[in-house]
């Protein structure tokens, strides 16, 4: 990719996703724009990656606390309370492809319980021909079990609610999402579940 396109997608960044939600990070994305040398080193990202994101998360020093902008202390705080509750909930962690893995961890699971399958932002760095093997392993799924598949940054910034009750598939929209989780616009109305 060449740093022209590059630099082009830390000046989009810094308008559309730091513009009035991070000063520091917009400024930073500017500023990276017009530098060749932190560009030539933002081009190893791979093929479909946002290199912005992947650039201020690796320079940031935590873990999962990388993906939380310095400005946005009440979701830093949110992400505290979250960990603190994954530490008293067992939780088992299965390492490897998740859509491969998919229909063995389904397979595991007794038939008189409705699978969810959850995933937010991280879809947007999902191959395309990787999403649509998710989707038609969801649909698979569905001919055969109740299954509600949760997500938003697949298609676009949406959070879907795609599901399958008795083999029938549903799709509905819940709501609006800000890419920060900052805000939730609900679009689903009352009773819409058939």
């Amino acid at each position: 990719m060449s740093l022209k396109i590059i630099s082009e997608r830390f000046r989009r960044f810094a308008i559309r996703e730091c513009r009035g939600s991070s000063e520091l990070y917009e400024q930073l994305s500017l500023n990276v724009a017009e530098d060749e040398e932190i560009l030539r080193l933002a081009s190893a990202a791979r093929s479909g990656q946002p290199i912005p994101n992947l650039l201020f998360g690796a320079v940031h020093y935590l873990w999962m606390q990388a993906l939380i902008w310095p400005e946005h202390k009440e979701r830093r705080e949110l992400f505290q309370k979250a960990a603190r509750c994954l530490q008293q909930t067992p939780v088992r962690f299965i390492e490897g492809d998740g859509i491969a893995l998919l229909p063995n961890i389904v397979a595991t699971i007794p038939e008189d319980t409705i699978i969810c399958v959850f995933h937010t932002h991280v879809a947007n760095q999902i191959p395309d021909k990787a999403k649509q093997l998710l989707i038609k392993q969801i649909r698979e799924i569905g001919q055969m079990r109740d299954i509600f598949h949760l997500y938003n940054n697949m298609w676009d910034a949406k959070l879907h609610l795609d599901y399958f009750i008795d083999g029938i598939e549903h799709n509905e929209i819940v709501a609006e999402t800000d890419g920060h989780a900052r805000w939730f616009r609900w679009e689903l109305a009352v009773g819409s579940f058939r």
